[in-house]
């Protein structure tokens, strides 16, 4: 198999950086506040109010770095695809030879490769199977295949750890630094990484000090190509399942009809969990940890029908992906509310 390695390359734990970016965030005086759900911003003449979890709060500014704009269903939202990666931790084989550093497959399937030491101890970290949230066969076939690919390539090594990531792929193939076109100009969005925010990220922070500053951009991602753009729209339009579409179409049109058309009755999903109707309403019905949770799988964003997620026990949206845990609760996306509980 061939693969594609790039010279010099800087590998780091994250976990290490996010403790040095607050402990700088401290030092200038900031503050870092954890377990609070921001549901809102709106702007005055002066200032802009948010809503959150622990209450209310007011700022100059507001910049929404959470991968997708909570407060926006218009047209920055639409640009973002949602997608999920998965990627596993595996203990190889001492007897087999796992030559280090960080390589991509250069052919199909893509399959990310790269070696993790831990003191004295190398890990094997192999990742891929990417697919739109929420809209996917069994997602625990995923974790499956790529185990299967790394027991044929490294044999004898033991999988530790498996988990997946969400991200947003951009339909102009570029990242979104921008102030929001409404609230008066106060509240800025940076977003659309496309599992590349290890480097995009700083550089989406140097341009959105630029904006805050009101001068001229130090430096760009670039301008979307027409065709680029035109090419991926196209093809995400067609991945999206057909009712997905005919509730972004009703709550685009601003009908009030957001309920989508529900799976047929008693339609069996994955791992332990069922989808039917009630009346023309679309519920999930999950077991999880020893209880059965049934919920609304209408998505309190935009309408979209929720579809399980049985690799990690959530309802996923595949129209922008918010995600659910098995109860209801919101994990992430563009949605500020759970879900209604049955």
């Amino acid at each position: 198999h061939a693969a594609v390695e790039l010279p010099g390359q800087l590998q780091l734990n994250p976990t290490h950086l996010l403790a040095a970016l607050v402990r700088a965030v401290n030092l200038a005086g900031g503050t870092v506040t954890e377990h609070a759900r921001v549901t809102g911003a709106r702007a005055d003449t002066d200032r802009v109010r948010l809503t959150t979890s622990l209450g209310p709060l007011t700022a100059r500014h507001a910049v929404l770095a959470t991968a997708t704009p909570i407060t926006d269903k218009r047209a920055t939202t639409m640009e973002l695809i949602p997608q999920r990666s998965y990627l596993c931790a595996f203990d190889p084989d001492p007897a087999v030879e796992i030559p280090e550093g960080m390589w991509i497959s250069a052919e199909s399937p893509t399959i990310s490769l790269r070696t993790y030491t831990d003191g004295d101890r190398t890990r094997l970290l192999v990742g891929g199977q990417g697919h739109r949230t929420g809209d996917s066969r069994p997602t625990a076939e995923h974790i499956d295949t790529l185990t299967e690919w790394t027991m044929r390539h490294f044999p004898g090594a033991r999988r530790t750890h498996a988990w997946s990531a969400q991200d947003y792929h951009p339909v102009g193939m570029v990242p979104h630094v921008e102030t929001l076109p409404w609230d008066g100009g106060r509240v800025l969005f940076a977003g659309g990484y496309s599992k590349w925010g290890l480097a995009a990220a700083p550089a989406a922070a140097l341009q959105l000090i630029d904006l805050l500053l009101d001068r001229p951009p130090q430096l760009t991602f670039g301008t979307p190509s027409v065709p680029g753009t035109l090419k991926t729209t196209l093809s995400t339009q067609a991945s999206a399942p057909v009712s997905e579409i005919r509730n972004l179409a009703r709550s685009i049109s601003g009908s009030g009809d957001h309920r989508g058309d529900a799976p047929d009755d008693s339609t069996a999903e994955d791992d332990g969990a069922a989808v039917f109707r009630e009346g023309i309403h679309p519920v999930g019905e999950a077991f999880v940890d020893g209880r059965t949770c049934r919920v609304s799988l209408v998505c309190p964003h935009m309408g979209g029908t929720l579809a399980w997620n049985g690799a990690e026990e959530s309802w996923d949206c595949p129209l922008h992906g918010s995600r659910f845990t098995a109860g209801g609760r919101l994990l992430e996306g563009p949605a500020v509310k759970d879900l209604k509980r049955l």
